[in-house]
């Protein structure tokens, strides 16, 4: 399967895991959040016997990690302020 279609799928995995309150369940680690978490022991997972698809699981969860970084100052879960509420991302003063 080509890098990119592969990449892309294992973003839709990731994505189910995020849906499915997965990547919630995992702890808030400071900087880098539960989505840098899950790259992190999806990395892992990867090189003991995760296989391809872990791997490229892995690889989304870190592309997505860097982007919100790269665009927002932080990760998704990293005791900030934002947190998620199963459907989408909210600032705490919204959460009311």
């Amino acid at each position: 399967m080509s890098g990119v279609v592969g990449n892309v799928l294992g973003g839709a995995i990731f994505g189910f895991a995020v849906k499915q309150g997965w990547v919630d369940k995992l702890p808030a680690i400071p900087v880098i959040g539960r989505t840098g978490a899950a790259a992190l022991a999806l990395d892992y997972y990867s090189r003991h016997g995760g296989g391809e698809w872990a791997r490229r699981t892995a690889m989304a969860a870190g592309v997505i990690s860097g982007y919100q970084l790269g665009v927002e100052g932080h990760i998704h879960g990293d005791a900030s302020p934002d947190s998620y509420n199963g459907d989408e991302y909210y600032e705490a003063e919204d959460a009311g």
